[in-house]
């Protein structure tokens, strides 16, 4: 499978409630050979990482300390395909003009 389009809208927020710039920077939507969309894949930056976190949902059950257990609805099975999509989707962040996250020179 390959990535046929990307689409990514920004957050309204570029910083979070501290001032710092916000870690999500975006989510993607992807097309996998023109037949099947994701929606809803995180972009996020640490400043030392950049990864995806793709669909999840609250499950009905917690974790030791009390925290909603989140369950995959989508996520690649092989690595091939998880590194082709982490790529191909930080390749159309780091080229769109309309970013609000990387700086204008002016």
């Amino acid at each position: 499978m390959k990535v046929t389009d990307v689409r990514i809208n920004y957050p309204r927020k570029k910083f979070d409630d501290n001032g710092n710039v916000s870690k999500l920077r975006g989510y993607a939507r992807i097309l996998l050979d023109g037949t099947l969309a994701i929606n809803s894949i995180r972009l996020i930056d640490t400043g030392e990482k950049r990864y995806l976190i793709f669909p999840e949902r609250e499950s009905n059950r917690k974790d030791e300390e009390g925290r909603v257990i989140m369950l995959s609805v989508v996520n690649p099975t092989q690595s091939e395909l998880r590194v082709h999509v982490n790529d191909v989707v930080w390749e159309a962040y780091d080229n769109d003009p309309t970013n609000p996250f990387i700086a204008d020179p002016e």
